[in-house]
């Protein structure tokens, strides 16, 4: 079924759920092994990966041989979208989706974004898989000048409590400086932690930066022009990247540190699904499908479509909430919850 309203904990936790009458989560992962939902697509990604490659040379060429800034400002536009997309293959390497391979992660991840591989596995992988929409566990819901639940609402103090109440109304502008964040955040890992491969992991990111400022420099472009060129291509890259994050949580249940919840409800529950649609499946990178992915992130991608049906039908059988709705009433669901949570600060 249709998941109607379950945005809040005490509509998920105790009265509404019996986790004695729900099958258990190897039932599920049965079907969808027998599927082949699990088989490899290494093929498709090698194509993603030398088509991203293509675009992102064709992005440094116009950059280094353009004169004409309109046309820059188009290329950095691009640009955006081709990060994205690198973002959304490396968050899939990295869930050993395709290689299973440290340094390819290092390239995709380091060398062509200048985020830190181990920092991602270690922020998405180790935390927010395993305890999402927790308080206290899931990082993606622990940010400054915004509220995912009452009991932040109430720890929020002075001028962040009080500019609360528009979050809904400036959430998309905080997604502007994630690129920045994730690099700073990354660095800060790296220095602060034991990483296998840290020297090369450094060393990648210098030089993504250094190689992005020396295109910059080299261009026809003026100082001030390459700070715009810059500001777009970052700006638009975060823009982008917390558009697609911000509808697969926010808005469904948010528990608590001491909640003892089942894993295999609490993945279904916690996470809303965006309809399948060619052009969505790719603007999205399948994280439309974020029931699936959450349930079984080893699964490729490609074959995520195939999975989402056995889950929804799977669901469906034994009555265990499944929501799933359109994009544009996913960002309405979405601002409506964060409108509501900063409404509890006005009336505290």
């Amino acid at each position: 079924m249709i998941m109607k309203n379950y945005s809040t904990r005490e509509s998920f936790i105790g009265k509404n759920m019996n986790l004695s009458v729900y099958p258990k989560y190897s039932d599920l992962k049965g079907f969808v092994e027998q599927a082949g939902c699990f088989d490899s697509q290494i093929d498709f990604y090698t194509y993603r990966l030398i088509m991203l490659v293509g675009f992102l040379v064709l992005n440094i060429l116009v950059l280094l041989f353009c004169d004409i800034f309109l046309l820059q400002i188009f290329n950095s536009i691009c640009l955006a979208f081709v990060f994205v997309q690198i973002s959304l293959l490396a968050h899939d390497i990295v869930h050993r989706q395709a290689w299973k391979n440290i340094v390819i992660d290092i390239i995709i991840a380091n060398l062509f974004l200048g985020i830190s591989c181990s920092w991602w596995h270690n922020k998405h992988n180790k935390k927010h898989h395993r305890h999402t929409n927790q308080l206290g566990l899931d990082a993606d819901i622990e940010a400054p000048f915004l509220a995912f639940s009452k009991e932040q609402v109430s720890e929020k103090k002075g001028f962040e409590k009080f500019i609360i109440r528009y979050q809904a109304y400036y959430v998309f502008l905080l997604f502007i400086p994630i690129p920045l964040y994730m690099t700073l955040e990354s660095i800060n890992f790296l220095m602060s932690h034991k990483v296998k491969y840290k020297l090369l992991e450094i060393i990648s990111i210098i030089i993504h930066f250094s190689a992005f400022f020396l295109f910059l420099f080299i261009s026809h472009m003026s100082i001030s022009q390459i700070l715009i060129f810059f500001a777009i291509s970052k700006g638009l890259f975060g823009l982008y990247l917390g558009s697609i994050f911000i509808v697969n949580h926010t808005g469904m249940p948010v528990l608590c540190k001491s909640d003892k919840v089942d894993y295999f409800l609490s993945q279904i529950i916690t996470a809303r699904n965006v309809k399948s649609h060619l052009l969505i499946d790719f603007i999205m990178g399948g994280l439309n499908a974020q029931i699936e992915h959450h349930l079984f992130p080893q699964i490729a991608r490609y074959n995520l479509k195939q999975a989402r049906n056995i889950v929804r039908d799977f669901c469906e059988n034994y009555n265990i909430p499944y929501h799933e709705t359109g994009l544009w009433q996913a960002f309405k669901e979405t601002l409506t919850y964060l409108n509501t949570i900063s409404s509890l600060s006005v009336s505290k």
